[in-house]
């Protein structure tokens, strides 16, 4: 299976979200038999519109996941970039240097995970890099954030900082409970 060979076309423009109508009906016959389907939906619009993030819809990239369904799992995936994504000139600017996100699950087994790596800008941390994997089922997640240098006005503190890393674990009960 090769995701990033998806056929190109001038409907997926940022015009507006792509949504197939897959037809399947898990609990039926009829599910055996279910050709393997492409996914694309290109949901840039749908998040600016509908959710009314206060980001800059400008700033983004096409956000498009695309992958694979079938009657037995599915694998779908996103990658995008940004450039200064607040609409708020007074918070700091935010560049996504890229961005994947993915989602790939079993839907015999009702196992589903969902991975995601991030690197960001900032003006006082460049290179940030984020990541995160959460089974959905059981709900245990792992992330990571690493900041490789701070570039504080103050370049003494910023030299004794330095960089740092954090990894955080946890399940739903931790998640939910604040332990």
């Amino acid at each position: 299976m090769v995701l990033n060979n998806l056929p190109k076309s001038k409907n997926f423009q940022n015009n507006g979200p792509i949504i197939p109508k897959l037809k399947c009906s898990i609990n039926s016959r009829k599910d055996k038999y279910l050709i393997e389907k492409k996914v694309i939906w290109d949901l840039k619009s749908l998040l600016f519109k509908e959710y009314k993030l206060p980001l800059r819809a400008k700033a983004f990239s096409s956000i498009v996941f695309k992958g694979k369904v079938d009657s037995n799992s599915t694998e779908i995936y996103s990658a995008f970039i940004a450039k200064d994504i607040f609409k708020d000139k007074t918070l700091p600017k935010i560049d996504i240097k890229g961005a994947v996100i993915k989602l790939k699950g079993n839907f015999k087994r009702g196992r589903f995970f969902v991975a995601t790596k991030v690197k960001l800008s900032l003006p006082m941390a460049k290179d940030i890099q984020i990541g995160s994997k959460i089974d959905l089922k059981t709900m245990n997640y792992v992330a990571k954030v690493i900041v490789p240098k701070l570039s504080l006005k103050d370049k003494k503190l910023s030299k004794e900082l330095g960089g740092f890393k954090a990894i955080i674990k946890g399940s739903n009960k931790s998640f939910f409970d604040g332990a």
